[in-house]
């Protein structure tokens, strides 16, 4: 299946948002390890809303940081696997919260 890694990268963006994927579908993981993701959108450096991750989402030792909102906006994810934001550093700017999970499902283990 198909998964999507941007293991190690560095995205920013200076004027908006670093990345963003409303709806994304991967059948398989994706894998954002070791990255470093820097943005300045009101609604999140990194957005996956309604996005569905057929396996794991991996955040591990990644640093992610938002001067203008929250970092992380995965509004209605879904992964039918883990979510790992092991040794994760997320410093967001929002009022309510640096990471949004709202509506959010995670299936793994």
């Amino acid at each position: 299946g198909g998964q999507i890694s941007l293991a190690r990268a560095t995205i920013t963006n200076t004027a908006g948002p670093a990345l963003v994927a409303d709806g994304l579908r991967a059948d398989s993981s994706l894998f954002m390890r070791d990255t470093t993701i820097t943005g300045t959108a009101d609604d999140g450096a990194i957005q996956l809303p309604g996005a569905h991750i057929g396996g794991e989402v991996s955040l591990a030792r990644a640093t992610i940081t938002n001067t203008a909102g929250p970092a992380l906006r995965v509004d209605r994810l879904r992964t039918d696997s883990d979510l790992v934001m092991s040794d994760t550093t997320i410093t967001g700017t929002a009022k309510d919260g640096a990471i949004r999970l709202i509506e959010a499902h995670i299936g793994g283990t």
